[in-house]
């Protein structure tokens, strides 16, 4: 049997936007895309998207696009967009909106709810999930990497924002770092755990980054042995 037919798809992938990599690096074409009268815009405010929550139906929360003419009343104040991806032919744009004036974000707040990634993962489709990964973390790398590390002069962002390039363009890329994501069992039994950080009731399955040098079996047994001390083959 397929896997596809086993398992669910895995988190934070589905994204049904087109990347469009090979033309961010066509100025005219990125100008486009900003300037696109259908285009639209998600929200995030420190890493959290705004979404519509959970209707009583069961159905499942929704991302809380802007349109453009919502965007641009924001000016001057506006932020950067940062290009995600087309969907057909339509643009969307993720916005850093931590640094809003008070009364702007509660302009937003009419329209949904900014909801830590954690808790949306459990409320949003999987491609709106995706979506709202793929938007957060672009624009948690760009906040921590506002200054070269070569020069200490200001990144400005390049090719829509997936990029970033100091003053004597260097490039700089988001970083990826690897995972590995454990469910130790036994028998009919399995390992779970959890932190303070989780909302009530939530466990889950032992995990922790690859270190330089290790497999992911390796990586697998450190974290296991680090995280409840014991010993798995």
């Amino acid at each position: 049997m397929p896997a596809s037919s086993t398992f669910p798809p895995l988190g934070f992938t589905g994204s049904a936007l087109n990347r469009w990599s090979e033309k961010r690096r066509d100025p005219e074409w990125l100008a486009a895309q900003t300037s696109h009268g259908q285009a639209r815009f998600l929200p995030l405010y420190k890493g959290a998207p705004l979404i519509v929550p959970p209707q009583a139906n069961g159905a499942a929360a929704l991302l809380v696009w802007l349109s453009r003419a919502q965007y641009e009343a924001w000016d001057p104040n506006r932020p950067a967009p940062i290009l995600l991806g087309l969907m057909g032919e339509v643009p969307h744009f993720a916005l850093d909106v931590s640094g809003l004036e008070t009364e702007l974000l509660e302009d937003l707040r009419k329209f949904g709810t900014f909801t830590p990634l954690l808790a949306a993962g459990f409320q949003l489709a999987p491609g709106d999930l995706a979506i709202a990964g793929q938007a957060m973390g672009l624009l948690n790398w760009q906040r921590k990497n506002r200054f070269s590390p070569k020069t200490g002069h200001p990144m400005r962002l390049a090719e829509g924002g997936v990029k970033l390039v100091d003053n004597q363009d260097t490039e700089i890329f988001p970083r990826i770092n690897p995972v590995v994501l454990v469910l130790v069992v036994e028998g009919d039994h399995c390992l779970v755990a959890r932190n303070h950080h989780f909302p009530a009731g939530l466990y889950s399955a032992l995990a922790g980054f690859v270190e330089i040098g290790e497999s992911l079996e390796e990586g697998a047994r450190r974290e296991v042995f680090e995280e409840t001390g014991l010993y798995i083959d």
